[in-house]
């Protein structure tokens, strides 16, 4: 997509495990171009290393594009994986014990000369609701992302909330089946995450493979089954996956009644990459408890937003926030 005369264009840095996503977004949420650079972190890099690598695949992204960063974007945003002061610009861990307190603001606006804020990925994919998506006049929801792992953001009366040590909507950790036997990398049993997440769905069909030796369901030599298939042969009648399928519809179902509860939304947004096909989601809406449910205004929505890019857009939200308010300048 090419660039519109008047709207703004923000850079944004999508960091995860895997991949780091470099691309341009313009002030109504439009990705005009994005390249996908292998991320760090999957090589066991520490954060100094891995923010070398961000900045040295940015800058190659920008000399390929011929792109100056005052001229071309109003401001830089990055959403990262891990545990991150967003206030402060402080990027705190990548998961214990990778604990490194890095100043990731400092060094992308002292780089780039230009405003910079940063959250973690889920709290940008928050931030990409709130400003292009389905919670642009919602102050209270919670967005829950299905992926790899699970995790959320809580918005309440307009304000992200992080929590004392930024670890707030940590919600994969939350146990639902303690006698499931899968053990979470939290250390506690039965957590949310062991049974729904994309790493949880492998671990678990490794664990149960040999129960069902019929089953359709792919074992790659390398790398996780495919999520998403779970649930596809689970609907075609495979017993190993409609046991997957169903433990994590129940899983993820508890857990959001029990956030209803807690947290009293006026909505609940779904992301992710084993949200958006809708099979999950279908299974999940079935087992969530109608008492807890019965004051959601709007009930509990799948992202509008395309899963392959609300990383990036989400940073272009916190980096617009940060232009907004005069941020890491």
């Amino acid at each position: 997509m090419e660039r519109q005369r008047g709207k703004e264009v923000f850079l944004g840095l999508d960091l995860g495990g895997t991949k780091l996503l470099v691309g341009e977004v313009d002030s109504s949420g439009n990705v005009l171009r994005s390249r996908r650079y292998p991320s760090a972190i999957a090589a066991g890099a520490g954060q100094t290393e891995v923010m070398a690598s961000v900045l040295a695949c940015t800058d190659e992204y920008l000399k390929e594009y011929l792109l100056e960063p005052g001229l071309d974007f109003k401001a830089v945003g990055m959403g990262m994986v891990g545990r991150v002061d967003s206030a402060n610009g402080l990027w705190l861990e990548i998961q214990k014990p990778r604990m490194e307190t890095v100043d990731v603001v400092k060094i992308l606006s002292g780089h780039y000369k230009i405003p910079c804020g940063i959250d973690n990925d889920v709290r940008s994919g928050a931030a990409a609701e709130q400003v292009f998506g389905k919670a642009k006049d919602c102050k209270n929801f919670i967005y829950m992302n299905i992926g790899t792992g699970i995790g959320a953001a809580f918005v309440i009366d307009g304000k992200m909330l992080t929590g004392a040590h930024f670890c707030g909507g940590e919600v994969g950790h939350h146990v639902t089946d303690s006698k499931s036997g899968m053990q979470c990398a939290c250390g506690r049993m039965g957590c949310v995450e062991a049974l729904a997440s994309g790493m949880g769905l492998h671990d678990r069909a490794k664990a149960l493979r040999g129960l069902y030796p019929y089953t359709a369901l792919v074992f790659p030599e390398s790398g996780r089954i495919d999520g998403r298939s779970v649930f596809e042969l689970a609907d075609r009648g495979d017993a190993l996956c409609e046991v997957l399928a169903q433990d994590a519809a129940k899983a993820v179902a508890e857990t959001i009644s029990n956030l209803l509860w807690m947290v009293d939304p006026e909505k609940i947004i779904m992301g992710g990459g084993l949200i958006t096909d809708g099979r999950l989601m279908e299974r999940v809406k079935k087992q969530i408890s109608p008492m807890a449910a019965r004051f959601l205004k709007e009930g509990i929505e799948v992202t509008g937003l395309n899963s392959d890019y609300v990383g990036l857009i989400g940073a272009a939200a916190v980096g617009m926030r940060a232009a907004a308010f005069g941020e890491g300048e």
